[in-house]
């Protein structure tokens, strides 16, 4: 394919995982690509091995575009990037995860082949390497809903970098300036939320990523004040996106209640599964002034005040999303 993709990674002390991550960009099946690569101030060797790739990125008939700065931050180093990219595509990935070989290929064959469609994302598999879990797919439809962009306020969708890829002609229809919503966590949703607010999305059920979720990882954290954390700011963000958009007020009002609403369920759900009863009675509470109960919320409180209790609804919401296919 003539076609070139960027694919743009930012990177903060990486060196635990580059060695597979440039293993993963050689074992791509396209021979055109774009590698922007933007190291934030690490201080370990991943600059020293990434470079001495070089010549083999040159040879696989890739272009490494290397930018280092001091460390400011994983959406400022995206936005630094964003300014070098050259391809046609855009895909986002991270350092710890892995792209399986067709990946580029097949989300960029996939733009090629429908040329009103802004964006694609791809299945993939969630993997738990400190716990040994076994491994399962993001989700088990065979095809996304036709409100993808409701789907990603609601968060019942997921938006994984290297999941997805897209248009850049059609980014920069709508973002000319190459910059995205800066954050404190997160860069994602700052550009799927305009892009399929715009244009459509197309999906192929296929595993193209291998997302890894970390004991570690700051997304997935089980500690109480650090998730409250990162709720409140990845709604923030939604909302600021929402209020950048142009549509009609009523319209933007029904996606901030879907928001807001959406983060509520959310925190009710982790508190009834980590025993954090006052909390569940203060988002409880919440939630019925504003009138976003529903029986599957109601069900949740009553089972989170005690242990049995706690355990079926851990069963009852696995079996949920399931029945669903939901990825979260």
């Amino acid at each position: 394919m003539g076609t070139k993709t960027t694919l743009l990674t930012a990177c903060y002390n990486g060196e635990e995982f580059i060695q597979e991550y440039i293993d993963c960009l050689l074992a791509q099946t396209v021979t055109s690509l774009q590698i922007v690569f933007v190291n934030d101030g690490s201080t370990d060797k991943s600059e020293e091995i990434l470079l001495s790739y070089e010549k083999a990125f040159r040879e696989k008939g890739f272009e490494l575009t290397y930018i280092r700065q001091e460390n400011k931050g994983q959406v400022k180093a995206i936005n630094r990037g964003l300014k070098e990219v050259r391809g046609d595509y855009l895909i986002l990935y991270d350092i710890d995860d892995k792209l399986m070989p067709d990946a580029v290929l097949h989300m960029s064959t996939y733009l090629e082949e429908h040329p009103k469609c802004g964006t694609v994302l791809s299945n993939g598999l969630y993997e738990y390497p400190d716990s040994g879990k076994k491994s399962h797919s993001f989700t088990r439809n065979k095809k996304l809903s036709n409100r993808v962009f409701e789907d990603l306020l609601r968060i019942e969708l997921y938006n994984w970098p290297g999941a997805y890829m897209i248009r850049w002609s059609m980014f920069e229809r709508i973002n000319p300036g190459h910059q995205i919503y800066e954050a404190h966590y997160g860069q994602n949703l700052q550009l799927l939320l305009p892009m399929t607010f715009h244009y459509s999305t197309g999906f192929l059920d296929e595993p193209l990523l291998c997302y890894r979720i970390r004991a570690n990882s700051l997304s997935h954290s089980k500690n109480k004040s650090r998730v409250r954390e990162l709720n409140q700011e990845y709604a923030r963000t939604r909302e600021h996106i929402v209020e950048s958009l142009e549509m009609p007020e009523e319209r933007r009002k029904y996606y901030i209640n879907i928001i807001r609403e959406s983060n509520y369920r959310k925190l009710l759900k982790f508190s009834a599964r980590n025993n954090l009863t006052e909390d569940m009675k203060q988002v409880y509470g919440e939630m019925r002034i504003n009138g976003w109960l529903r029986l599957y919320d109601r069900v949740i409180y009553l089972l989170g005040f005690t242990g049995p209790g706690r355990y079926l609804f851990r069963a009852i919401d696995h079996v949920y999303r399931r029945l669903r296919g939901k990825a979260f």
